[in-house]
């Protein structure tokens, strides 16, 4: 029942976030300017999850556009940052048959005019319906790694289960269930076909792609929405109450890049917040926890932790004035898992940031 109660209080705020946009329809999840969906890609040749960061910057009717800010494996191996910008039409928003993966490292008009004609990360509303309504739909998908244009594969997806499927997302740090429709089948290209699986939002408005499964000459990739962090005004507000009474706070809206110490510009609006409670209580020195996956180890991921957490105390000592001496860093590396380490969702939140304090 608590689980229901929660759940039903996670969709109402994202009705309330969500913005009318096009058809002036609200969404299941929220979409307005500044929320960020955090996507993780895991390819299975790789040892470790990959992120993007994809930000609504503006809606108006007549299009979307969206940040990115990815960080993907090189030749080399080691991880390499872009950035660029995605608009999205209406007119491709709602009769596009192209689902653009988004992966890139094209900056601008040269990414726009590449992935044209595409929906970026969403299923446009023509393919939900055709799906919903005849069980299958011709569609094409946008594959592009490192800097390069992107190759198209076409095929047939099926809906595979009549009934949604339940996919779990954490919203600002909770957990979110989402129905799904599951769709499956073969893509073609001019040099390799994939299988393909993906999980669509079952959302006439914006179908976002939840999941997307594939797998080609004998690899696998999966990508998958881990979580939304959007605006929330109550969250400075929660963080003081539990810090008051329990002494601890869990804190979602933290980002840093892939196997890096490095926040991402998207946890700034959070350490604002942080920074603002320990102003107001200028008595408490506060435990910066970090945490991570089990991905790599226990000895790299306690020396990762703990960087985290020293880089957000410089972070709220340059930027936000809190003084160094009540800020007391420590990474916990793997050890102190929240859930199972064998999904990306729960590898997602176990990568989180906790403040403590020392109560009398």
């Amino acid at each position: 029942m608590k689980r229901l109660a929660r759940t039903t209080k996670l969709v109402g705020l994202a009705a309330a976030l969500a913005t009318p946009g096009w058809l002036g329809a609200q969404s299941t999840i929220p979409f307005a300017p500044g929320v960020v969906y955090n996507y993780v890609m895991h390819n299975y040749d790789h040892d470790q999850d990959w992120q993007f960061f994809t930000t609504v910057a503006s809606v108006t009717p007549d299009e979307t556009v969206y940040t990115e800010d990815v960080v993907l494996p090189g030749p080399d191996g080691k991880p390499h940052k872009f950035l660029w910008r995605r608009t999205v039409s209406r007119r491709e928003a709602a009769n596009s048959k192209v689902i653009d993966n988004g992966t890139t490292c094209n900056p601008g008009d040269t990414t726009d005019a590449w992935h044209r004609g595409s929906v970026l990360r969403m299923a446009s509303q023509r393919v939900f319906r055709e799906l919903k309504t005849e069980g299958q739909v011709e569609v094409s998908i946008f594959h592009s790694y490192g800097c390069s244009k992107p190759y198209t594969l076409t095929g047939t997806i099926r809906r595979d289960k009549p009934a949604p499927v339940t996919v779990s997302i954490l919203l600002n740090g909770q957990r979110l269930d989402l129905p799904t429709i599951h769709a499956s089948g073969r893509l073609s290209g001019a040099e390799f076909q994939d299988e393909e699986e993906f999980w669509i939002l079952d959302d006439s408005i914006r179908p976002w792609v939840i999941t997307q499964h594939g797998r080609s000459q004998g690899k696998d990739y999966l990508q998958q929405l881990g979580t939304i962090l959007a605006p929330d005004p109550e969250l400075e507000k929660r963080m003081e109450q539990a810090l008051e009474k329990s002494c601890r706070a869990p804190v979602y809206g933290i980002y840093f890049q892939s196997a890096s110490a490095e926040l991402n510009p998207a946890s700034r609006p959070t350490l604002q917040q942080i920074a603002a409670v320990m102003q107001r209580h200028a008595d408490w020195t506060v435990t910066i926890e970090g945490h991570t996956d089990s991905i790599g180890g226990a000895a790299s991921n306690l020396d990762l932790s703990n960087r985290r957490a020293a880089a957000v105390k410089t972070e709220l000592t340059d930027r936000f004035g809190v003084p160094a001496a009540r800020l007391l860093p420590k990474g916990f590396g793997l050890s102190h898992p929240v859930e199972s380490n064998g999904t990306i969702e729960g590898r997602a939140r176990n990568r989180r940031v906790e403040l403590t304090r020392v109560c009398k």
